[in-house]
């Protein structure tokens, strides 16, 4: 998930911005944090708790998004061939008031969250639409069907992100990234196996598009490229795998995925900054685990990387972790499962499993 926008919510008597990806402004995503003030909360625990949702066991979260005080979820559901819901939203650290009523065989439902512009968007294919918005300011009304289609008919996006007045969506077909108002005709990508799209942003003015593919009309991009409005174009050599996600953090473009290597610079394992002219090592990386990071979350000045590693060199630190201050930070090495989703709410931080895991699907909360 996701998060792009600039919110100001106020938990616990704690001025917070939220965001992901307003008035007072901090982001939790997809834009360059602007620090309001001093009182900026250290995210932190000794512990991970489990939400005791039993609804959560057989269904995946596939997105997390946090707005206006409020932590919307996405499902995908691999049991209920029949009614089920697409999303819900935390009304008190525990408890899913669920929306979004729908009906298994007219597509497999909603994916990943972004906010973008304070309004919560979603990926995903459900009666012939593959993007959604969600009407927040019904979160609380009856009924929940609060799902409006907001393009991409009749194909399903992987990846979404607004470029100037364009929605751009990704997708796994030709062409791999479209402009769905049809006002920009990107060039595609090529690759010795399967093109994938997994992330887009914009990043000081260029649209930035990862994912896994080599290069496009003969240039060598190594699973990451900028647009310059007709072409794409490297970001130095790229990286030696697959890239999972893009946040923006401190000015710089933080890459998270499945690498060793960035523009051949090995300390820039599974995690790495761009600064706009070259790459940059987070410390020496991340190690371990078997497909390095699948989501990136922005609160402030703190960063958090979930996925499926076992830390750093020096620190056991699995599946989650945090950077502040330039220095990585252990969390609690509790986490059971590779983690797919992060959000922030009510001040405390949630991962989700990444992978689907048959009645053992999780939200848990740090504490």
């Amino acid at each position: 998930m996701k998060n792009r926008i600039i919110v100001m919510i106020f938990l616990g008597g704690v001025t917070m911005l939220s965001s992901c990806k307003k008035e007072h402004v901090v982001d939790f995503g997809k834009e360059d944090p602007i620090i309001a003030d001093n009182n900026v909360v250290n995210v932190t625990g000794t512990e991970w708790v489990r939400v005791e949702e039993s609804y959560f066991l057989d269904k995946e979260i596939k997105g997390i998004g946090t707005v206006e005080g409020n932590m919307v979820l996405t499902f995908m559901d691999f049991i209920d061939q029949g009614t089920y819901f697409l999303s819900g939203h935390l009304s008190d650290d525990t408890t899913v008031v669920r929306h979004g009523l729908h009906y298994w065989p007219n597509g497999p439902g909603l994916e990943d969250i972004e906010i973008v512009d304070g309004k919560v968007y979603s990926t995903g294919y459900w009666d012939g639409n593959g993007l959604w918005e969600f009407k927040i300011d019904e979160i609380n009304s009856l009924p929940y069907n609060s799902w409006d289609p907001a393009g991409a008919y009749g194909i399903q996006p992987k990846a979404f992100t607004i470029f100037g007045t364009e929605k751009i969506v990704g997708v796994d077909a030709s062409p791999y990234v479209r402009s769905l108002s049809g006002n920009i005709s990107f060039p595609d990508f090529d690759h010795s196996s399967t093109v994938r799209i997994h992330n887009l942003i914009e990043y000081k003015g260029d649209l930035i598009c990862a994912g896994q593919f080599t290069s496009s009309n003969g240039t060598v991009l190594n699973n990451i490229a900028r647009w310059n409005g007709s072409e794409w174009l490297a970001l130095g050599n790229g990286v030696n795998g697959a890239v999972r996600d893009l946040e923006i953090f401190e000015g710089k473009l933080v890459v998270g995925g499945k690498f060793t290597a960035a523009s051949g610079n090995t300390d820039c394992s599974q995690i790495a900054m761009w600064n706009g002219t070259s790459w940059e090592p987070m410390d020496k990386g991340l190690i371990g685990g078997f497909n390095g990071v699948h989501r990136i979350f922005v609160y402030e000045n703190q960063l958090f990387a979930g996925g499926d590693f076992n830390g750093t060199t020096v620190i056991n630190s699995e599946n989650i972790i945090k950077w502040k201050n330039g220095n990585w930070i252990g969390l609690p090495n509790t986490v059971p499962e590779p983690v797919g989703e992060i959000g922030l709410y009510n001040g405390k931080l949630y991962v989700a499993n990444k992978f689907h895991v048959m009645n053992g699907n999780f939200l848990m909360r740090l504490q």
